[in-house]
């Protein structure tokens, strides 16, 4: 497949804004031309999200899946259209407008919400098809696509996302047993590491003190 536009020049003038620290809510059209079940759209959806989000700019240090995006959740999933609001983003304005591939059935349309972290106001508006070409500009294509972004919610009228935790409260919140078990495994590491210091001290003192004498019969 070939794209007929210029997809790269197309998602550079065509973009969805993004509110650092905001939870934002897209609705997406997903085309219904493979059949999907109606179980993996979500699934489906996360993972294309991943594909828009790839390699955007990190806010905070280590971010769910690698991007300045988390809690990506699937509010719902219908094949009615959406009803836009005032302040929505939508891709009627966009030029030329993206196209989904057409399919015996209406597409299925997905509404998602995300926490927003990262440093980039924009992002080009997403788009995915799921063809065999190994070139990312042809997935990226505003034609015949698999996946799109249909509106965006202002992000205005939306909750701030939650505060991240800090890198130390990860590790206790992982730690089996919380709290109580990470501190159990540092003082388990500081024994290891003093017993392990005691080992290399007495080997020093056996190479530099000399060997005791043996008394004459």
């Amino acid at each position: 497949m070939t794209c007929p536009v210029d997809a790269i020049a197309w998602g550079e003038k065509n973009r969805v804004t993004l509110v650092t620290g905001k939870t934002h809510e897209w609705v997406l059209a997903r085309t219904t031309r493979d059949a999907p079940t109606l179980a993996s759209v979500p699934v489906t959806a996360r993972a294309v999200m991943g594909k828009w989000f790839d390699g955007t700019p990190l806010d905070v240090l280590f971010a769910d899946a690698g991007t300045a995006v988390d809690a990506i959740t699937v509010l719902g999933v219908t094949d009615q259209a959406p009803s836009p609001r005032a302040k929505d983003q939508r891709r009627e304005s966009l030029d030329p407008i993206p196209l989904l591939a057409s399919s015996k059935t209406p597409p299925l349309y997905v509404t998602v919400r995300f926490n927003y972290r990262g440093y980039a106001k924009s992002l080009p508006w997403p788009v995915w098809t799921a063809t065999g070409s190994l070139f990312r500009e042809d997935k990226l294509c505003p034609l015949d696509a698999d996946w799109m972004l249909v509106l965006s919610r202002d992000a205005a009228a939306l909750p701030d996302v939650p505060e991240e935790a800090s890198f130390l409260t990860k590790l206790e919140d992982n730690a089996p047993g919380g709290l109580s078990s990470l501190a159990s495994l540092t003082k388990l590491a500081g024994w290891a590491l003093g017993i392990y210091v005691g080992i290399q001290v007495l080997g020093l003192a056996r190479t530099v003190l000399p060997a005791p004498r043996k008394r004459a019969a």
